[in-house]
């Protein structure tokens, strides 16, 4: 029977397992942190710095990636929700996610094209409208609060 697994030594295997799939994000992160690299960690790195171990071809995406495709396409969704006039409102969230205008209507083809994902978005989509209609009429109350509080002169 095993021993108990530290919070080290399970995010060194997490960063080990993502690593051999080719995502290098987590090892990364470790290897430049104060954290003590497991003995496994230290020879998939040497063994990648030697040439013995080379990374798959089609990588697969990261999950910083994966995020932000998510982020980019909900701020689609909720912009065409918002913005009347949405001519330019790719263009704004591509610019502001750093990717062409291309790839945002591709993410946005690809999730309309999963039932699934796209009603599970929507969900996200509903749950950011409510957040900022919520705050929306708090700003408005704590507005309409403040004018009406007597201002007094010191």
């Amino acid at each position: 029977m095993a021993g108990k697994m530290s919070f080290s030594a399970l995010e060194g295997a997490t960063s080990l397992y993502q690593a051999e799939r080719g995502d290098l994000s987590l090892i990364l992160c470790r290897l430049r942190s104060d954290d003590e690299l497991l003995i496994e960690e230290r020879e998939f790195l040497a063994d990648l710095i030697d040439g013995r171990r080379a990374l798959f071809n089609n990588r697969p995406v990261n999950f910083a990636v994966k995020f932000r495709d998510e982020e980019m396409v909900l701020d689609v969704l909720v912009g065409k929700r918002l913005i009347p006039k949405r001519s330019h409102l790719v263009a704004r969230v591509a610019k502001e996610h750093g990717v062409s205008p291309s790839y945002v209507y591709r993410k946005v083809r690809e999730l309309e094209a999963a039932p699934i994902a796209y009603a599970a978005m929507n969900q996200r989509v509903e749950l950011r409208l409510k957040t900022l209609r919520d705050l929306e009429e708090h700003f408005n109350r704590s507005l309409s609060v403040d004018e009406c509080e007597p201002k007094s002169e010191g």
